[in-house]
């Protein structure tokens, strides 16, 4: 059997877990048709004349099949009104759901900004992500 380098099918399965955990939470989630500045869901606590939002990006990891992973996104992204929503699989019983905000970018614990002037961040089960 040949080992599928594709990771859209852990990003699918990411989206639609973070899009329930958030409706579970009555977040009001939207699918976008667009794809601007890293948004694959919408967020709304309300529907009302001057609405606001918050965009979210989904990301999936595993470690199923590897030691460590990584997540990079360019700073651009970053602002007040953005979340960035982890899933990590480490097997088909075991994963992790992480929520980051504008905030925990600048947290050096676990972010560093790469040559492409990207925020990065490994991801491995020595450095606490996944059980």
């Amino acid at each position: 059997m040949l080992q599928e380098k594709d990771t859209s099918r852990l990003e699918y399965t990411a989206e639609d877990l973070i899009s329930h955990k958030l409706q579970q939470s009555r977040i009001l989630v939207a699918k976008p048709k667009f794809d601007r500045e890293g948004t694959d869901l919408l967020a709304f606590l309300e529907m009302g004349d001057g609405v606001k939002f918050c965009r979210i990006q989904c990301k999936g990891r595993s470690l199923a099949n590897s030691e460590s992973s990584q997540v990079n996104l360019p700073k651009s992204y970053i602002t007040e009104g953005f979340v960035l929503f982890l899933y990590v699989e480490e097997s088909a019983n075991v994963s992790g759901l992480y929520c980051f905000f504008q905030t925990d970018f600048q947290n050096l614990q676990y972010w560093h900004e790469n040559i492409k002037g990207e925020y990065s961040l490994n991801i491995s089960r020595s450095n606490g992500f996944v059980a």
